[in-house]
């Protein structure tokens, strides 16, 4: 019997270092997370995580927006480039007039 008590005693000093290199983890994981952990905490998303899919949101949209600068700056090159011929052959007819 004290054999026994003495394993057991062994096993919860175990469970209990090893429920602490979890809830070590688990504040890696996620700063905010409350302890003791309860089942109504399962299922739901990490701040960290709704933060994360939030910037990652802002950041398509940032990269989506430098595209369309892109894009305007080469439509205003082109334009640009075109106006300079025209007017490069309006000198032209103009010198020969």
């Amino acid at each position: 019997m004290t054999e026994k008590l003495r394993v057991m005693g062994e096993r919860v000093a175990q469970l209990e270092s090893y429920k602490q290199l979890c809830e070590r983890r688990i504040a890696e994981l996620d700063p905010h997370q409350a302890f003791p952990l309860h089942l109504s905490h399962i299922g739901k998303r990490p701040q960290a995580l709704e933060h994360a899919d939030l910037m990652h949101t802002k950041l398509n949209d940032l990269q989506s927006q430098v595209h369309q600068v892109g894009d305007y700056k080469r439509r205003l090159q082109l334009a640009d480039e075109s106006l300079r011929r025209e007017t490069l052959a309006n000198e032209e007819q103009r010198a020969y007039i």
